[in-house]
């Protein structure tokens, strides 16, 4: 697949920044938005190989983001990973979120870069 281009839709300022600084660090080109709305948008502009979602967001939340996004041809095969503070882990190792039927790999904040890059990785091959 290789992932160059990443969405990160992310409102919390702080890690946004360290999101972009760490996967800068790993080769990636990486778009910051900081709501749902704007990431609807931007996602069919930005042509992403791959969308970092937050769930809490301002305005519409990254589920609906994501449904939305799925839904026009140009965004639906973009894949997702869901980094959020508020995870039920089923599995500590491998937390998922479920939207629409789908089931999305997780990150639970505080993030731990290894195994968000673990994430990233898995997704490319």
């Amino acid at each position: 697949m290789g992932i160059k281009k990443i969405l990160v839709v992310e409102d919390d300022a702080g890690t946004r920044k360290l999101l972009e600084h760490r996967l800068k660090l790993g080769g990636y080109e990486v778009k910051l938005i900081a709501d749902g709305q704007q990431a609807v948008s931007i996602a069919k502009d930005f042509s992403a190989d791959l969308i970092l979602m937050d769930i809490i967001l301002p305005g519409i939340d990254g589920a609906e983001v994501i449904q939305l996004i799925k839904q026009d041809y140009r965004t639906t095969n973009i894949p997702v990973i869901f980094i959020s503070g508020m995870l039920a882990e089923k599995d500590p190792n491998r937390p998922e979120v479920v939207v629409g039927g789908v089931v999305y790999p997780a990150v639970p904040k505080p993030i731990n870069f290894d195994h968000l890059l673990q994430e990233i990785e898995r997704l490319n091959t």
